[in-house]
């Protein structure tokens, strides 16, 4: 199916379009335009069967609308779009060749892993954009050396709830629940247009300079961290260390407390004690007069007080006298 034509005239690539003729790209024989439904098939060109023309193109990159597109985002000077190289006996077709001789092919169909892998040496300086039809193909990922992006804007990726505008190195190697707009590896598909392929930069180099950024971020982050944690960790024995201090000192106060209330104790005892032998003394001073000045009458009455007295003598100062 040839999707595009060399118009004999004007000497540009034209569309299919109603009774449009025009040269393939490929073999030089003309074509004429089939026009479809593109519900049911795409408008294409087609050669005359009269002629047997055995069309030489990719037997392994059939052209779609979204090969096309890439090249139509494209205009010379900045980039060379089909570009013939000679390939040992016949002419091999580049799709994009960039100013410094850079190769980029464009693949939405799969090939054998031989095709992809002469196609790289043959070409050397060049990358890959793939289809997401691609992304479950272990071809890339397995036996490609170089670097390739996944055309994730082509159509939305399965598994992922939102439709990413833009391109993603290796999204393959990317976690599922990274938002690719936070993820390195993602390239806005303008800036890929304007960087990649019009100032000729590389996009491992820029997935390079944006990890040695992230790096930095990172490692950055972690000095902060680790101070912020060093300092949480000095204030907490700060803290720590007041706590004990207070600790100490109420320990302290309560020994100073103990040792006072038990001087008080001490004190009060003693006084007691000197009060018991005060009134013993007086006690024993009056059984005295009483003795001494009625020893007769008074013998009874001197006998109870007496056994009163030495009853409390004994109770509080445990002397028997």
């Amino acid at each position: 199916m040839v999707l595009r034509a060399l118009n004999p005239q004007t000497g540009t690539e034209v569309d299919p379009a109603p009774g449009l003729h025009g040269v393939c790209l490929e073999c030089g024989k003309e074509v004429f335009s089939k026009m479809y439904n593109p519900a049911f098939r795409h408008p294409h060109f087609s050669h005359y069967k009269q002629d047997g023309v055995v069309c030489p193109g990719d037997k392994w990159d059939k052209k779609s609308e979204w090969h096309y597109s890439w090249q139509k985002c494209l205009s010379p000077p900045d980039v060379e779009i089909e570009v013939r190289i000679k390939c040992e006996n016949y002419l091999k077709r580049a799709d994009i060749r960039l100013k410094n001789n850079r190769v980029v092919e464009v693949q939405r169909s799969s090939m054998p892993s031989s095709e992809l892998l002469h196609r790289e040496n043959f070409y050397g300086d060049m990358f890959w954009i793939i289809h997401p039809n691609l992304c479950r193909s272990g071809l890339w990922s397995g036996y490609s050396d170089k670097t390739f992006l996944m055309d994730i804007s082509a159509e939305p990726i399965i598994d992922r709830s939102v439709k990413i505008d833009g391109l993603c190195i290796g999204l393959m190697r990317c976690k599922r629940e990274e938002i690719c707009f936070e993820c390195p590896r993602f390239i806005r598909k303008d800036d890929f247009i304007t960087q990649c392929l019009k100032d000729c930069i590389h996009p491992q180099e820029i997935y390079e300079k944006r990890m040695e950024i992230l790096n930095e971020q990172n490692v950055k982050i972690g000095l902060e961290r680790r101070n912020l944690e060093l300092e949480k960790r000095k204030r907490v024995q700060l803290w720590e260390d007041a706590q004990h201090k207070k600790a100490e000192d109420r320990a302290i106060a309560s020994e100073q407390w103990k040792a006072q209330q038990q001087k008080k104790l001490e004190i009060k005892t003693k006084r007691e004690e000197a009060n018991l032998r005060k009134l013993a003394k007086e006690r024993e001073r009056r059984q005295n007069e009483l003795k001494n000045n009625n020893p007769e009458e008074n013998r009874k009455e001197w006998d109870e007080r007496n056994a009163y007295w030495q009853s409390i003598h004994e109770r509080c100062c445990g002397i028997k006298k």
